[in-house]
């Protein structure tokens, strides 16, 4: 006989969505979700929590609570287990601060849960943007080089005619310009990545514009 749950308990319509999708895991939810979502979903998507706490362990219960709580560090449980999808209830502190959190992005939503997803480009892409912020620069060209162009004018004026200037100079100058930015690019989003947990690829083409997955919480 196949067990009967509320859907105004459980995210019965929300689960459904995560199977037709085959949002894969490691998946994230509340510890009083995390029966039903075992009962639902594995052997095919594997659960983090769920509400067997003496088989977890003081410390990981500590972390799944600061994450629940919101308090500083929330962020490491879902980094240390890897997670991909979080199912959270809809009004909950945690699924609130998801939406505001560069690197995840909400897929479901209903009156009982809302499903996040790991979206690690746009993480990356973020935390690049706010160094640009505070450098004052952008990485790929913009102030750098409107400053560059100015500097080798000035010292051609300051050359006047003593001095017969080679027109592939600039151009040298520009193109080395340009191969430092992209390295430099290139350098700071591998350094992102580390940071994110994510793992870009060497030979993966440069990416265009922002960017599975998330923890589904309760």
């Amino acid at each position: 006989m196949e067990a009967q749950f509320s859907a105004k308990r459980f995210p019965v319509s929300a689960v459904n969505f995560l199977g037709k999708q085959n949002v894969p895991g490691p998946l994230v939810s509340t510890d009083y979700w995390g029966g039903y979502l075992i009962y639902r979903l594995y052997p095919r998507v594997r659960m983090v929590v769920d509400d067997r706490h003496d088989f977890y362990g003081e410390k990981f219960l500590k972390s799944y609570l600061k994450m629940v709580r919101i308090e500083p560090g929330w962020e490491d449980f879902l980094q240390e287990h890897q997670a991909y999808c979080v199912l959270v209830p809809k009004d909950s502190a945690l699924a609130n601060i998801l939406i505001e959190t560069p690197g995840w992005k909400s897929i479901y939503s209903d009156d009982v849960a809302v499903a996040f997803v790991l979206d690690p480009v746009a993480g990356l892409l973020a935390v690049l943007g706010e160094e640009d912020q505070r450098s004052g620069v952008g990485r790929l060209g913009g102030e750098g080089q409107v400053q560059e162009d100015e500097r080798v004018g000035v010292e051609a004026q300051r050359g006047g005619d003593d001095v017969e200037r080679d027109p592939g100079d600039h151009q040298h100058c520009l193109d080395h310009e340009e191969a430092g930015g992209a390295e430099g690019a290139g350098n700071g989003l591998g350094e992102a990545a580390e940071g994110l947990g994510v793992v870009v690829q060497a030979d993966a083409p440069a990416v265009p514009g922002r960017g599975e997955v998330g923890t589904a919480l309760h």
